[in-house]
């Protein structure tokens, strides 16, 4: 209910503007033939730095339709916000109230096995904070790629909020496996 009254509201105001980049957000590039490469160089430069948490990040095929952690701001100044991985979903063909500029984010422990503690989708658009912790950007990664990452994650990831946010970044995907996906960790779920 909450949902549809937000994006009823949404389809009444103009978007807020000058969207950022992961250039002006200032994340540390890292470089690599693939997804996994540069995960591994992100993990390198993190061992290298002062020993905190880091995420490594990268953005990929988003589906239509969807909006996720955007903000709009009315010409009246009605301010509407929308964290996270919070979705909506549209079929409306009214592109203005979609994200497509998301990237996944992967919280990660400094160490050896860099194991992932948190997973974010961020609408790249909006300026954030990171909790204060570096962001190595990865680039973009293939469907293939992002969803081989995700999916391990969505099978062996505990606490449960980690698999539970590598499921919803999955369903996030524009490639036309993701329901036979879903449909199969719904059924290895315990």
């Amino acid at each position: 209910m909450l949902a549809t009254l937000a994006f009823s509201l949404l389809m009444l105001m103009p978007p807020a503007s000058v969207p950022a980049s992961p250039q002006d957000q200032k994340f540390i590039p890292v470089e690599g033939a693939t997804l996994q490469a540069r995960q591994e160089a992100a993990a390198r430069a993190a061992a290298a730095a002062p020993r905190t948490p880091y995420w490594t990040a990268y953005s990929f095929d988003v589906r239509p339709g969807v909006a996720t952690d955007f903000e709009w701001i009315g010409d009246d100044g009605l301010h509407i916000q929308i964290d996270g991985s919070s979705v909506i979903s549209s079929n409306s063909a009214d592109a203005r109230f979609e994200t497509r500029n998301l990237g996944v984010f992967l919280l990660r422990t400094v160490g050896a096995d860099a194991s992932v503690t948190r997973i974010e989708v961020y609408n790249l658009a909006r300026r954030r904070e990171y909790s204060g912790y570096p962001v190595y950007w990865a680039g973009r990664a293939t469907n293939d790629e992002s969803l081989n990452l995700l999916r391990g994650l969505a099978e062996t990831s505990r606490p449960e909020e980690t698999a539970a946010a590598a499921t919803r970044a999955i369903a996030l995907h524009d490639d036309r496996r993701v329901p036979s996906m879903l449909e199969a960790l719904a059924r290895a779920s315990t």
